[in-house]
């Protein structure tokens, strides 16, 4: 079995939490932005998608890191393991990320076009069918590879402090 050291591992996922947040900041600058109609696009259904979006990538990718960072480091402190087990710990983080990014920019793109339809006059029914319809099945898909990181990642916790990944 391939070890990691929970220190390097919190470490990994607090960068990761940084670099969200930063990545956060980022994504809010567009809206201050008049040509690209934010303000006018957050108004309408489904442009409000983009405000779930949005809060979902800040507790999630932002929130969630921190909180994973924090448990690792709980789990060193509380119950002395030092390791976690390498493959679960990279199954994990890259699940989650490829999750969290994949459905909120999704999500964020739906919010996008289908308010962007709504505001030139589009029907609910065309937005719904034509324009948006497609990626919700997508985004159903990216949640379940986030849940399924989320999954590898509590195994791996429980692994830990039951003492089976306690070896370099």
């Amino acid at each position: 079995m391939q070890s990691l050291s929970i220190d390097k591992a919190s470490k990994y996922f607090l960068y990761f939490a940084v670099a969200n947040l930063i990545g956060a900041v980022l994504i809010t600058i567009p809206v201050i932005v008049p040509e690209f109609t934010f303000p006018l696009v957050l108004t309408v259904w489904p442009g409000t998608w983009i405000f779930i979006a949005y809060f979902i990538f800040l507790i999630v990718a932002v929130m969630g890191n921190i909180a994973w960072a924090a448990l690792l480091d709980m789990t060193k402190r509380h119950f002395g393991r030092s390791y976690v087990n390498r493959y679960m710990a990279e199954a994990q983080f890259s699940l989650t990320t490829l999750g969290v990014y994949g459905q909120t920019s999704l999500m964020f793109t739906v919010g996008y076009l289908g308010g962007y339809a709504a505001l030139l006059g589009f029907g609910k029914a065309t937005i719904t069918q034509g324009i948006i319809g497609w990626m919700v099945v997508p985004i159903g898909v990216f949640i379940l590879l986030y849940l399924i990181g989320t999954i590898i990642g509590i195994a791996n916790l429980l692994f830990t402090i039951s003492g089976r990944n306690d070896s370099p």
